[in-house]
């Protein structure tokens, strides 16, 4: 018997008696093997009426076939999925328009085309799998007061004129030109994962870029010394 199967078959009671009420649930959270999202397409479609917040966590090995499960849900506004299991992008259908959280793990061009069907988020946290190109038309999102990215250069497919707070590994050239084409007034700056020293300069023309910056966190690792 294959592993999905096992599975399917020790849970699938249980899995029954809760999906029956799929219909009452204003919060859900999903962590389990691959097989869970067929047994929720088959146990929860269509049922999602008062769905208000999502957080998924199943590894995923066909990032190309989206998972159609929650896109009818008309109350649902947070969504984040693979948090923790950032190596396993993958695709949701959505209803996107409606949402304001969302956050997750997927490719360049799919975290992009989501961001365009969703322009009414305000706070998005983006683990960023493979490098694209920037996107010729950037991405307006209008009421976006926060973002963490794990890449800075997805910055400039962007335009975020009402940001407040932005977290993202540290890279000075796409931060810097980012930030000198925005309007926002940018009250929290935080970078880490920096591979080499950063230069003083740079982080002096950071934030004169943007003075409304009241609060900037930088996670570099400390110096290496070398003992005498």
């Amino acid at each position: 018997m294959a592993p999905d199967d096992a599975w399917r078959n020790e849970h699938e009671t249980i899995m029954q008696a809760i999906c029956k009420e799929a219909h009452r649930w204003e919060t859900a959270s999903f962590s389990g093997p691959e097989d869970l999202s067929t047994v929720l397409q088959f146990s929860i479609r269509h049922q999602l009426t008062h769905l208000q917040q999502l957080t998924i966590e199943i590894p995923c090995s066909d990032g190309d076939k989206p998972m159609e499960i929650f896109q009818d849900a008309p109350l649902l506004h947070t969504v984040y999925f693979n948090r923790d299991l950032w190596e396993h992008p993958v695709t949701l259908s959505l209803p996107w328009s409606q949402l304001r959280r969302y956050g997750g793990c997927s490719e360049w061009d799919t975290h992009l085309d989501a961001l365009r069907k969703a322009p009414n988020l305000v706070d998005c946290s983006l683990e960023i799998q493979e490098w694209s190109s920037v996107a010729e038309d950037p991405v307006l999102l209008p009421h976006l007061r926060r973002l963490s990215l794990s890449s800075p250069h997805f910055l400039e497919s962007l335009q975020t004129p009402a940001l407040e707070e932005l977290y993202c590994d540290y890279d000075a050239l796409p931060v810097l030109s980012f930030l000198q084409q925005q309007t926002c007034k940018l009250q929290k700056l935080g970078m880490w994962e920096c591979s080499t020293d950063p230069d003083p300069a740079d982080l002096t023309r950071i934030v004169e870029a943007l003075p409304t910056i009241t609060r900037l966190a930088l996670f570099f690792p400390p110096p290496c010394r070398i003992c005498p």
